[in-house]
């Protein structure tokens, strides 16, 4: 985010493609949004 000069970034989209999630405490919540996000300057 700093190095693009940006305020914050959204993402939208379907991240749960092809299978979907099971429930709350699916890995794929883990595996495709959390890991995928993890940088210091994208989270509160």
């Amino acid at each position: 985010v700093q190095m693009m000069g940006a305020d914050f970034i959204m993402s939208l989209g379907d991240n749960f493609y092809f299978t979907g999630v099971h429930d709350v405490n699916d890995k794929r919540f883990q595996e495709t949004f959390e890991d995928v996000f993890s940088d210091r300057t994208l989270r509160n």
